[in-house]
């Protein structure tokens, strides 16, 4: 446990560290005192991290309200699914343990094929079908 703390004190002051980095160089020039005040100022503004500004396109904006909902959206999409996976999967085995004995060795077998598919290939497919769907129901672009 101990071994795990140092690990991350170490990971988190290199990365501080590193992010101060931008701060020591005028130019072609390193100046150490730059790289202090810089590294000061990188500190202080991690203190107050609802004060941090990000430039994007000549405009500087606060970054958390710019992040915070697009991430509360992101996980509550993602519980979301998580929830519904859990209940459909504790459903689908129910009813197929539920099964009589040749159709339950039947789903077995199908199911066998599914798990030996790769993740990414099922994850691909899916998306094919989803796009096959719309496009066959004539849904309009998102």
């Amino acid at each position: 446990m101990k071994r795990i703390f140092i690990t991350l004190f170490t990971s988190l002051l290199g990365i501080l560290l590193m992010g101060a980095i931008p701060f020591a160089f005028n130019g072609t020039s390193f100046k150490i005192s730059s790289y202090s005040e810089g590294l000061k100022m990188l500190l202080s503004s991690l203190t107050h991290p609802f004060n941090i500004m990000y430039t994007a396109e000549a405009t500087s904006r606060a970054l958390f309200p710019d992040i915070l909902e697009p991430y509360i959206y992101s996980m509550i999409v993602l519980f979301s699914a998580l929830f519904l996976a859990i209940i459909v999967a504790l459903a689908l085995s129910i009813l197929i343990s539920l099964l009589p004995k040749p159709l339950y060795k039947a789903s077995k077998a199908v199911l066998f094929v599914f798990e030996s598919l790769p993740d990414v290939l099922i994850a691909v497919l899916v998306q094919f079908l989803i796009i096959w769907f719309y496009k066959k129901n004539e849904y309009p672009a998102v």
